[in-house]
């Protein structure tokens, strides 16, 4: 579990970085920025989904 996590954590922070990339770019392309939000929500999601299926047993 701790490892699909920080597979979870570092593929959201890959996002994150490119999201960042984006925005601050001369000429940000709105369909890659939600793209990468949309990634990193789904990410959380699934983060969250696991928490709970684990705090259920």
């Amino acid at each position: 579990m701790v490892k699909m996590m920080d597979n979870r954590f570092s593929t959201s922070r890959q996002h994150l970085d490119l999201l960042e990339k984006e925005v601050n770019g001369k000429n940000p392309d709105p369909n890659k920025v939600v793209t990468e939000v949309e990634q990193i929500i789904k990410q959380c999601e699934v983060m969250k989904m696991k928490g709970i299926e684990q705090q259920r047993g």
